[in-house]
């Protein structure tokens, strides 16, 4: 590996091959000290996956008026819990929710719990597993007044 230190040191940039590591997740911790004996350490946790998995979500009600039935189609090992995103026109976050059984209907409420106005929304994935991960596509979602 090597390090590239910038910002007039205030910066390291560490790249660090990490081969014959096997799939799931991992945990890494960095242990830095300096000449005067300070010390600190820092954690990441990731996810090794032998090839990233596919995953497509789709809704059956257009538009809809009273909820949404997302479905999930992929081609993961396994099952994977998807985070299901929907952002209004202003791409703000309305609604997310982790999901692990579909068909799943969604009744149209934000995350406080109030009814979204009619519009035009758009909604993703990103489905994870142990050894996966993968985000779908953007889709739009149209709502519109019960």
């Amino acid at each position: 590996g090597f390090a590239t230190i910038s910002n007039n040191g205030e910066n390291l940039d560490i790249a660090l091959p990490l081969n014959n590591i096997n799939e799931g997740q991992h945990s890494l911790t960095f242990f830095v000290c300096d000449a005067a004996g300070n010390s600190t350490s820092h954690s990441i946790n990731f996810i090794v996956i032998s090839a990233e998995g596919k995953a497509s979500l789709s809704v059956n009600e257009h538009p809809a008026r009273e909820m949404a039935t997302f479905n999930l189609s992929h081609n993961f090992n396994a099952e994977p819990t998807v985070k299901i995103t929907v952002m209004n026109a202003k791409k703000e976050i309305v609604w997310q929710q982790s999901v692990d059984s579909f068909p799943y209907e969604w009744n149209l409420n934000d995350n406080a719990g109030n009814r979204l106005p009619a519009g035009v929304y758009t909604f993703f994935g990103t489905a994870t597993t142990n050894a996966q991960s993968g985000g779908t596509e953007i889709n739009r979602l149209v709502i519109i007044d019960k």
